[in-house]
């Protein structure tokens, strides 16, 4: 059993590590694969190598992991503290089709 614990903690441990982060657009970028709290640290190390802050623009958390689109943007621009509208939309639309 500790055998099995000993393996199993470190991977666990280790979802946040190693997210991709892949250029979607112009100076849009996606961090999948991982946790939430992975790909937010990944785009926050991201925009860090480019001397930047990193500003979320959506974030999706599923069973299987999740996704951030972020941009990387410097303090000094003056769309940095603009606020965001986030719009939350459904994973499943149900339709129901009865006659009433």
């Amino acid at each position: 059993m500790k055998r099995i614990l000993s393996v199993l903690v470190p991977l666990i441990l280790s979802g946040c590590g190693g997210v991709p982060v892949t250029n979607v657009g112009p100076n849009t970028y996606m961090a999948s694969g991982g946790s939430v709290y992975g790909n937010t640290r990944a785009a926050s190390e991201a925009c860090g190598k480019q001397g930047k802050q990193v500003r979320v623009m959506n974030v999706r958390d599923a069973y299987w992991g999740g996704e951030v689109v972020f941009t990387c943007m410097s303090p000094s621009d003056p769309n940095y503290n603009k606020p965001l509208q986030f719009e939350n939309s459904p994973n499943v639309i149900i339709q129901d089709n009865r006659k009433k």
